[in-house]
């Protein structure tokens, strides 16, 4: 199973960090997930600001990445 549509704390409209998401999607045995956050700079609702740091985002998908390969990230957590 894949999930193409999956947001994390870098979109205004989530507060679930990439590692906790990766975390659950290889308990339910996802084989793949693809971030797909927000960024709409001209959002009509000022509640909600879709703009993050692309450096920092870069950052965390690198370490999440990095963390699946070494098996910090896995089942038996």
């Amino acid at each position: 199973m894949f999930d193409y549509h999956v947001h994390s704390d870098y979109s205004a409209d989530c507060t679930t960090p990439m590692e906790e998401t990766i975390k659950k999607g290889i308990e339910i045995g996802l084989k793949e997930i693809c971030f797909t956050e927000h960024i709409d700079y001209d959002y009509p609702d000022p509640s909600f600001v879709f703009e993050f740091d692309l450096m920092s985002y870069d950052r965390s998908i690198k370490k999440c990445r990095k963390n699946i390969r070494s098996g910090l990230l896995s089942r038996k957590e």
